[in-house]
């Protein structure tokens, strides 16, 4: 007889962690039924497949059809293949950062702006803003398209061009 070691899945966050983002890997984006995840506090782990955001998880489980429903019913793992489930899928899983985010640095390009009175000026804003991530799964609708896999460094600037362009649109009107 042979036995294997489950993988436990454990990633090295916790509270202070500053990565929005952690793309979790596991060998050739197999996953196993009946692997025990631990999932920090105030995190989210993530199933996602081709841009599509399945399952959304946290506190510790372990993998299995009945609490990955979305993902069980999308990739058809319900399907019997000579009398038995399947061992594992492939999929991209993700825990995402859900605590705030503090001191969150930001720099808008500099707007040209006109007035009666000062005629044609130009203006740039900078500071700090916190945030905190409220939806994981809208998170990564957004991230996805934009990087493929989703990197935690990526991730930063993205949100920092996408504040960054926001505010400068707020000072054009």
């Amino acid at each position: 007889m042979c036995f294997t070691k489950t993988k436990f899945v454990k990633p090295n966050l916790n509270i202070s962690s500053k990565e929005i983002v952690y793309y979790q890997e596991f060998k050739k984006n197999k996953i196993y039924f009946g692997t025990p995840v631990e999932t920090p506090r105030n995190f989210s782990f993530v199933i996602t497949k081709n841009g599509k955001i399945f399952d959304e998880l946290s506190g510790n489980f372990v993998i299995s059809a009945k609490n990955i429903p979305e993902t069980t019913q999308t990739l058809k793992l319900y399907k019997l293949n000579n009398g038995k489930m399947p061992k594992f899928f492939e999929a991209e899983t993700y825990f995402v950062n859900r605590n705030i985010f503090e001191n969150f640095g930001f720099e808008t390009a500099q707007v040209e702006l006109e007035d009666k009175e000062f005629e044609t000026f130009n203006v740039v804003c900078y500071g700090n803003i916190s945030f905190k991530v409220t939806n994981s799964k809208k998170l990564l609708e957004y991230l996805i398209p934009l990087m493929g896999i989703v990197s935690s460094i990526e991730t930063q600037k993205t949100i920092v061009k996408f504040v960054n362009e926001k505010i400068t649109r707020i000072i054009e009107k």
